[in-house]
């Protein structure tokens, strides 16, 4: 798996972020890593108390 691409937003104590993503999804999977087969949504809850 390969994150590329990264877009973030602070939301109050969290992080929410967009990123391409290359991943194998069983019907081929991405051609290579640059070539992203995914768009992924992702959030860190209180990203300030991970430590």
């Amino acid at each position: 798996m390969v994150f590329q691409y990264v877009d973030w937003v602070f939301n109050g104590k969290d992080i929410l972020f967009l990123s391409r993503t290359a991943y194998d999804d069983g019907v081929g999977g991405a051609h290579n890593n640059h070539d992203a087969n995914f768009l992924t949504f992702h959030k860190i809850k209180k990203f300030r108390k991970i430590k």
